[in-house]
């Protein structure tokens, strides 16, 4: 999709490039690992039609400079989180990550659930012990604070089912948000 503007923002002290459109409930982007903002950006005009869309390049990536200490899951959620922060979005995002984006915004939501609105995970890497154990706790009543959650299979895709299959994508993904199974 053309027409999207890119910025880059100073955060901490660290360059990251972000596009920020749209107005409603926030919802963060996050790409794979040695990918960009690009991959969501057909995706990110049609979500911002009806919410307040922020995609970045994760550190490292793209326009985004590299941390200063090691990329690990935790510190690359910390800098997700800083972005939000410093785009003045305090409250709780509908999180979506592909690949290494997915263990990025698993990441985010076990160390600050109240962040997390809802969590879409597509293709998404692996994520480790302290993630899963967090992620079995959110979902343990009444400690329950993502309550819903649905699989999809996108058939005859890659890697990149919001790319490939961006219409059924939007579709599946915004039902979610608005409580819809799958079949309505």
């Amino acid at each position: 999709m053309s027409g999207l503007a890119d910025t880059i923002r100073t955060v901490r002290g660290r360059a990251v490039r972000c596009r920020d459109t749209g107005d409603g409930p926030p919802v963060l982007l996050l790409h794979g690992i040695g990918r960009t903002l690009a991959d969501f950006a057909e995706l990110h005009g049609r979500f911002a039609r009806d919410h307040r869309v922020i995609s970045l390049d994760l550190a490292g990536h793209g326009g985004s400079a590299p941390l200063d200490g090691p990329h690990t899951l935790a510190a690359l959620a910390r800098a997700a989180a800083d972005c939000l922060d410093a785009l003045g979005v305090p409250g709780p995002v509908h999180l979506v990550g592909n690949s290494l984006g997915g263990a990025v915004a698993m990441r985010l939501a076990v160390d600050d659930p109240a962040r997390a609105a809802s969590l879409v995970l597509v293709a998404s890497a692996g994520f480790g012990r302290e993630v899963t154990i967090g992620l079995r706790l959110l979902a343990v009543r009444p400690l329950a604070r993502l309550p819903r959650a649905r699989t999809h299979l996108f058939a005859d895709t890659g890697h990149l089912p919001q790319v490939e299959r961006a219409d059924e994508f939007h579709r599946l993904v915004t039902g979610f948000w608005a409580g819809r199974t799958a079949g309505r």
